[in-house]
């Protein structure tokens, strides 16, 4: 992969217009949905995902009570006793907040909310970093807290956006690995790799892209491969501090990831791979419905010009951003 330096660093000199802009677009973003994450009603999903924080901070177990189902093919079997059917990392966040704060479902958004602050600091750091210009930064910073598809997760009791915020931070880490070859950052890539994973399975997709990146990076071969291996072994040993709680539940484990996570939905994925159409025009048109015709037009329209102006380019420049946002709309339709 052709060079992208475009590692994350702490604003200073003459990028304090960047960080500026950068501050104002936060403080208007939690001026405006603040008050809504912690007023807001109940909304989708929110009854499955604002309680196992709650259940954390009191017996130590991400739980369900009142969800005490005996189905063995649902995901939620037995979620009354432990709730295994998602990742648990954003539910021990939400349980340092249910530590200290009311049992609100305000307080389940919290980790939601202040990973969306992360995400909009890491693309304003990104885009500063790629153009060299920090209204280049703010701007994306802006744009992103003003979609549709950002508003969601940002501000409802769920783990994307926490996952969102730890596969940009891999994003940054893999940038500033790619200028310094520094193993240390590589190491911190997995790390935030295996904390994505035990976020959210969407994990997966640039878990993906990681794994290209450092295997298409200057080197030999046998480098090439010990990068993939550190990193997924970084990633690994982070996942697996999910395992003193599985090995409690074994068969509650089992039984509700597997139904959720792991049973068969549709065409095989060597089949979405190799022809993604459906799959493709399936999320299109939940893209569709749910950001609406302007933001997807901005979206790809800006998504288009941008390829047209990597391809004209030399190598480097836009191509690798182009290049991963590409494969992060395939990988998200298959997977």
């Amino acid at each position: 992969m052709s060079t992208m330096c475009t590692g994350i660093e702490p604003p200073s000199g003459s990028s304090r217009a960047a960080l500026t802009g950068l501050l104002l677009v936060i403080a208007v973003f939690l001026a405006v949905r603040l008050p809504l994450v912690l007023r807001q009603a109940g909304g989708q999903d929110e009854e499955y995902y604002a309680f196992p924080g709650l259940t954390i901070a009191q017996t130590g177990v991400p739980r369900l009570p009142h969800v005490p189902q005996r189905d063995e093919r649902s995901c939620f079997y037995r979620a009354d006793e432990a709730f295994f059917a998602e990742p648990p990392l954003v539910f021990y966040a939400q349980s340092v907040g249910y530590a200290l704060l009311p049992d609100t479902y305000g307080t389940g958004r919290l980790p939601s909310l202040l990973s969306a602050v992360v995400a909009l600091g890491l693309v304003s750091g990104l885009g500063y970093r790629l153009a060299g210009d920090g209204r280049v930064g703010w701007w994306a910073a802006a744009m992103v807290s003003l979609s549709r598809v950002f508003f969601f997760p940002a501000c409802t009791a769920r783990p994307d956006m926490l996952c969102t915020a730890l596969g940009l931070g891999v994003l940054a880490t893999l940038s500033a690995w790619q200028c310094s070859r520094c193993g240390r950052r590589l190491v911190l890539a997995g790390v935030l790799l295996g904390l994505a994973g035990l976020t959210h399975p969407f994990a997966l997709v640039f878990a993906l892209q990681a794994a290209a990146w450092v295997m298409m990076a200057e080197g030999s071969w046998r480098q090439r491969v010990l990068r993939v291996g550190t990193l997924a072994a970084t990633a690994i040993v982070t996942f697996v501090a999910w395992l003193p709680l599985i090995l409690q539940y074994p068969e509650l484990f089992k039984r509700q990831f597997g139904n959720n996570i792991l049973a068969p939905a549709g065409p095989g994925l060597l089949e979405r791979l190799v022809w993604p159409w459906p799959a493709l025009a399936h999320h299109a048109v939940l893209l569709w419905e749910y950001a609406g015709p302007i933001q997807v037009t901005l979206m790809f329209g800006g998504l288009l010009a941008a390829t047209v102006i990597a391809v004209r380019q030399p190598a480097g420049g836009l191509r690798p951003l182009v290049g991963l946002t590409w494969s992060a709309v395939l990988l998200t339709a298959v997977l």
